[in-house]
């Protein structure tokens, strides 16, 4: 997570979790509750390889998402399923996502703090 006093930038790993879809629905609720909510959340929600999630927790955590940027809730949600991918390629996966959120980053904060390391 890298937060700023406007931005947060968020990966939720889903490799076991029961409840996935709890990990979008926190962020509706702290935001909502904050007193100074922030700008903007951008969530990177990842299911990783071999994960076999309840497929209704997977799409209750997309309704999530959209009830929230439906009510006005600053988030910008990006979905990651890796479920049907072998978990040999893992590291494969962990290169493409770092280079996914590195270059959020830098779009979100700029090139000087994109370039460190994810």
């Amino acid at each position: 997570m890298l937060v700023t006093d406007e931005i947060i930038i968020a990966v939720e790993v889903e490799a076991g979790q029961r409840h996935p879809d709890t990990n979008v629905g926190k962020y509706w609720y702290w935001l909502v509750n904050e007193s100074e909510p922030h700008r903007k959340i951008v969530l990177f929600h990842v299911y990783a390889p071999g994960f076999r999630p309840n497929e209704s927790r997977k799409e209750l955590g997309r309704f999530y998402a959209k009830q929230m940027q439906d009510n006005k809730v600053p988030i910008e949600y990006l979905f990651r399923d890796y479920t049907k991918r072998e978990p040999e390629g893992y590291s494969t996966i962990l290169g493409e996502l770092k280079a996914e959120v590195r270059a959020k980053i830098e779009q979100e904060f700029g090139p000087e703090l994109g370039s460190g390391e994810v």
